[in-house]
């Protein structure tokens, strides 16, 4: 796991806000990188398993 998705999926809140917004800005302006995707996707399934 890279030290983004850790960022990514804190446990208040607020690293997973401004991970984000800088990843919807990446995204949108099309500079999204494969370390970046990973990050991404890693977090995502983190928090998919963290639900009820």
């Amino acid at each position: 796991m890279t030290a983004d998705v850790e960022l990514l999926t804190s446990a208040d809140g607020t690293g997973f806000a401004r991970c984000a917004e800088q990843q919807a800005r990446k995204l949108r302006a099309g500079l999204l990188t494969e370390p970046d995707r990973e990050t991404i996707a890693e977090a995502l399934e983190r928090l998919a398993h963290a639900l009820p």
